[in-house]
Formats: C-alpha cells, structure tokens, sequence
C-alpha cells in the first residue's frame, strides 16, 4: 500500500471541496490529480470520491454532459461500502442535474433521500444545500408559499453559521420566489441584502446576479430607469468578468428595456449580441427568447420580412424545447403504466399465492408507488394551470369552478394576454385521470403556441388542431389515435374592460362547446353555438372554426364549461342534464361572481349524494372532470 500516495489523494480532496465553490477551476485540478492518483493504486474507495468530487465541479461549471451515468459506479459503491454521507452527496449532486435538466420529479425523490441521509448522519452543510434545492423545485413548480419556506428555512440554518455567501445566495432565491408570486416589495427587500452581503464580501461575479434579479423585477413593475441602471451595473460587476449566462440574461434584458422605450436601433444591438452569446453556449431556451424579441424590435421598425423571419427561428427552436418535453412527459406517462401493470400482476399474485399478507403488501407498496407518482403529476399539471390571482387581476368579476374526476384531469382552463387583449378557455381533452392528463398537457402547450402565433380567434383553434394532429401524429389511418378535444375560447379587449366602458368587444370561438351569454336582467339564456367539430381526431387539418363577433354591455354574463357538470349522475341513476344546468345559472344571476361558484360546487356535491331506488344512502363517483368558468363585465 502505497501510504504518501493516499496521503496525498486525501489532501487533494480536501483542498477540491474547500474550493469547489469559491475557485471550481483549481478545484477541479486538484480532484483530477487526485482521481489520477488512485487509479494508479487502484484504490476504489479514493476513486469513488475523486471522481465524486470532481463530477461537482463539472456540473458547477455547467458542463452536465454524462454526469449521471458517471455517477452510477460511485453511488453504488458508497452505498455498499456504508459510507452514507458520500452516498447523500452523490444523491444530491444526481438531484442537481436532473433539477437542471427539468425532471422535477426524480430530483426532489433524490434530493428528498439525500436529505434523509444528511439529517442521519448530521452533515449541516449537505442538508442546508438540499432544503435550497427543494426550495428551487418548489419554485419551479409555481408552490411560491412552500419555495419561500423551504428559503426562509436554509436562512435561518446558514444565520447560525455565518455562512455569509451562502446567505447571500438564499436572499436572492427568496427574491426570485417573491417576485414570481408578485410581491415585489419583499422581492425588493430580499435582493437588496443579498446586493449588500456580496458588495461587502467583494464577490463580484455572484453580484452580477444579484443585479440581474432586481433588474428583472423593476423590468416586471415597468420600472425601465431602474432595469437598464441594474443590468448595466450587473454586466460591470467582477470588472465585466461575469458569467456568459448572466451577461446574455443582462443584454436581452437591456434589449427589452430598449423596445418597451422605443430606443429601437439600440436595442437591436443589444439582441444581436445577447443572440451571439445564447448560441455560443447553447442555450436554446435564450435562443428562442432573444429571436422573439428581435421580431418585436422589426415589427415596431415596420421591417415585417425580417420581423417574420426572426418570428420563425423563434417558433423553430421553440418547437425543438417542446418536443424534448413532450418526449420527457411521454416518458413519465409511460412509468405511470408500467406501475399500473405491476400491480395488476401483483393482485393477481396476491389471489393465487397462499402467502396472501405477504402479496397485499406487494400490492399496498406498488398502489403507493403510482398514487405517489400520480399526485406528483398533479403538482406538475397545475403548475401549468393559470394561477386564480392572475386571472382575477385582469377580470376581477371571474370564477373557475375546477372539479376533476381523478387526481388529474383532462379537463383544463387557460388564460393569456397579449398587449390589451384578454384570451380565455375552457377545454376538454378525451379522456380523464392519466390519459386525459397527457392529452391536457399536449393541450396547454399547443395553445400556447397558438396564441403567441395570432389573436384570431378562429386562427387560434385552427393553429391547435394543427398542433394536436401533429404532436399525436394523426392521420387517416386505421391505426392513427382519434385523441382530440372540445374547448370554448373567447377574446376580451382588457383596455375597454380596465376602463369600464359601457361596451365591451369579445370574440368567440368554439370546438364543439358553447358560449352562454345572460344579458343583464334577462331571464334566458343567449347562446352561441360552437363549430360542429372536434380538435384533432379524425378533424381535417384545414379545419375552419368559425368566430363569433359580440358586444356585451355592462353587467353582462357570460360561461363557457366541459360537459362534466351537465352530465353528472345522481344516486337514482338520473342524469343532471344542460337543461337544469341552465335553470341553474339563470336562478343564481343575483349572486357575485364568487357565490355563484359556491352555489353550483355544493348543488352538484348534494346532487350526488342522495338515496337510490332502493333507498339506501349512498355518494354517487363524480362521472366526468367538472369545468365551469363565469365571467360577469
């Protein structure tokens, strides 16, 4: 055994983890050395930590390339060898790269083992370092309350260590939670103590992003004095010697800046240069931002060929991020039925087998397995979802009556503006529970890129039929999917609503699902009917749906719903039907907005309960996903 060798690797590896954060380069010399030297004594624990140690600065160097397959051998060995910290370190670092990759799920199931191990074995560091990855994923999945508990949590423990660049860093993750729930006061608050902790430590480089927060924050609230000062103070940070994520982040902002003020020459330059970074580090998501911004500047300039030039490199490279997510959420949809498929196997194991305990345990862990995934899923689903509050801040008199079957639903609601209009839908995917929940997030996302494509309310829902065949890759075949849904879309001018004018512009577009207007002190309901096809299916590609043009006046209301409410059972087998549920609305006219949801929740909760033919007490199962949207002007 070659002792001064060992000797040596252990002192390599403590000088790597001292600089790992402060200077990752050298540290990376250091593990590379010391991974080299134990390969020659062939030495596997010192080559499990080396290469462990060096795989961290790779990543915080952001080159995530092989990382987990790297991993796999070390984490094996620590696991096998008892050494339980290291285990929890490499967890952790799994975590990371797949929080980085957006698999939010499998990294908080890592990060929370990793947390476990760290707590066991009472590593302050790893678990202080893990609450804050959770805390990102929180925040990724839009739980801003929980994100900026779990912070609050990671402040408190690095306070009692006076871990002072780390607490800089956790204010500036509070900011970021704080500012993505809209409270830019206590956004504010927090970027400035992280501004102020790295001025006075003189960490240069992590200022840049400190500045690049708040900069983003005063660019949100239209601040634009503000912005530009901050992101120009963050591109001179460190003598300019900044991060090229950071610095491409600063010059889209500043090119942001510029159009919103109509600086249009110079906020061209600013987006060429931010694009010549974005594609030098390959960052498609930066990519696909800054041409969307570039095709602003044009189309402001009148340069409509270049501005629709730059809007196709812009829907191209966006189309790329799209379908390696969709990739990832097929993946994930396919785990779900793998698990489903486990455990039929495992029941049926449970009935044949004489260790029947035994096999309902097997059965009990795998249901466990998939309702956990599952619920998970949902966190993911409504994540996409429009939060209530930003929907009530531009149509304050709304409610969203939202009642899935299952844990996911297949129904779902969408909200976007875009300049002084207001776009808003109300859909219904085939299907409900997991299938529905696929076909929703297919959904959301081809709308999505429908809307950002027109205004058209007609254009619109052609756009997604489009996107819908070609994502399920539809045709007509025998053995193509028939997948598709109905949905009620309507456009509002926000401007005429802020300012409450007697007359409001909307437009309407249906695919099989209805608009419902009551006018003011009515007593029947107007309705608009939908265009007689589907979304996707066996719908032709060049589909016309046709847009219905209206005025409404103040005081007038107007839903549009899936037809799980109209449709659900009572204990005698009796269907509610859309005739009650228009008596229903028409009954409820002299309620708020907000009691008109309370009312139609516990209607539709009582008409399930009730006695059945044979007069025994029973809840009816809720049919079909219930979506009911009410908008009053």
């Amino acid at each position: 055994m070659d002792f001064k060798k060992l000797n040596d690797i252990d002192a390599l590896n403590a000088k790597s983890l001292q600089l790992r954060y402060s200077n990752t380069s050298q540290a990376l010399l250091f593990a590379e050395e010391a991974l080299k030297y134990s390969t020659e004594i062939n030495d596997e624990k010192w080559l499990a930590i080396s290469k462990l140690n060096k795989l961290w600065c790779l990543f915080l160097q952001s080159d995530f390339n092989d990382i987990i397959d790297e991993l796999i051998k070390p984490t094996f060995y620590f696991s096998d060898s008892g050494l339980e910290s290291y285990r929890a370190e490499a967890l952790l670092l799994t975590a990371q790269v797949q929080e980085g990759y957006g698999d939010y799920e499998n990294s908080a199931i890592n990060a929370y083992k990793a947390l476990e191990l760290f707590q066991n074995n009472s590593v302050e560091w790893g678990k202080i370092q893990t609450l804050s990855l959770i805390g990102s994923i929180q925040a990724r999945l839009g739980e801003y309350k929980n994100s900026i508990n779990t912070f609050t949590n990671c402040l408190e423990q690095r306070t009692k260590i006076n871990d002072l660049p780390a607490l800089a860093s956790t204010h500036n993750q509070i900011a970021r939670s704080y500012l993505l729930n809209n409270d830019f006061e206590n956004a504010e608050k927090h970027y400035k103590e992280s501004i102020r902790i790295r001025r006075e430590l003189n960490l240069g480089a992590a200022l840049s992003w400190s500045y690049l927060g708040i900069a983003n924050m005063y660019e949100k609230i239209c601040d634009y004095i503000k912005a530009e000062s901050c992101y120009n103070i963050s591109l001179e940070c460190n003598n300019g010697n900044i991060d090229k994520r950071c610095r491409q982040q600063c010059l889209l902002g500043n090119g942001r800046v510029k159009t919103a003020i109509n600086q249009l020459n110079e906020a061209t330059e600013l987006l060429v240069n931010a694009l010549n970074i974005a594609n030098e580090i390959k960052a498609n998501q930066l990519i696909f931002e800054t041409y969307f911004c570039l095709s602003e500047v044009e189309k402001r300039k009148e340069n409509y060929l270049k501005s629709l030039e730059y809007f196709k490199e812009y829907h191209r490279i966006k189309e790329i991020v799209f379908n390696t997510a969709q990739e990832n959420k097929f993946n994930f949809i396919k785990k779900i039925h793998e698990t489903e498929k486990a455990i039929q196997e495992a029941e049926i194991y449970r009935i044949k087998n004489v260790e029947l305990h035994n096999a309902y345990l097997l059965v009990e862990e795998k249901n466990k397995e998939i309702t956990d995934s599952i619920n998970y899923a949902k966190r993911i689903q409504q994540a996409k979802l429009p939060k209530i509050e930003e929907v009530n801040s531009f149509l304050p008199e709304c409610f969203i009556l939202f009642k899935p079957k299952a844990i996911v639903s297949g129904d779902f609601y969408f909200f976007h503006k875009n300049g002084e209009l207001v776009i808003i839908a109300a859909a219904d995917c085939t299907g409900h529970g997991v299938p529905g929940a696929l076909m929703s997030m297919i959904g959301m996302e081809r709308l999505e890129n429908a809307v950002f494509q027109t205004n058209e309310t007609s254009e619109i829902l052609k756009q997604l039929n489009i996107g819908i065949k070609t994502s399920l890759k539809q045709s007509d075949s025998e053995e193509s999917t028939r997948d598709g849904m109905d949905i009620s879309l309507v456009c509002l001018d926000n401007h005429i609503l802020k300012n409450q004018k007697d007359k409001v512009a909307m437009h309407y577009a249906g695919a099989n699902r209805p608009l419902w207007i009551i006018r003011k002190g009515e007593k029947e309901i107007e309705e608009i009917k939908a265009t007689k096809k589907a979304i996707g299916g066996l719908t032709d590609d060049d589909q016309h749906f046709d847009t219905h043009n209206l005025k409404l006046l103040k005081g007038d209301t107007f839903y549009i719903f899936s037809d799980g409410y109209a449709d659900q059972f009572n204990a005698d087998n009796k269907k509610l039907m859309t005739r009650t549920f228009k008596e229903i609305l028409l009954s409820i006219q002299d309620k708020s907005m907000e009691e008109q949801k309370e009312f139609l929740n516990t209607y539709i909760e009582n008409w399930k309960a009730g006695t059945d033919p044979k007069g025994v007490m029973r809840n009816v199962e809720q049919t079909d996903d219930v979506l009911v949207i009410g908008i009053r002007v």
